[in-house]
């Protein structure tokens, strides 16, 4: 048998490796908790800013009308 191919792991090894690490721990204790909070703080700012266009239009429209 070649010596090459008895040293070399199989290919399946190789991606069982890269299927448990596909979904990494932060290094910092919290950073999942700080992105969470940011993605959270911005999908708040959009509805915030829905809402009071929302209400702007209906004030607008009621002193047109």
């Amino acid at each position: 048998m070649n010596v090459k191919t008895e040293n070399r792991a199989p290919a399946r090894v190789a991606k069982v490796k890269r299927a448990i690490q596909k979904y990494p721990q932060p290094e910092r204790q919290g950073e999942y908790m700080r992105r969470n909070m940011r993605h959270l703080a911005k999908w708040m700012l959009i509805t915030i800013g829905v809402l009071m266009g929302t209400v702007a239009v209906a004030m607008i429209q009621d002193v047109v009308a």
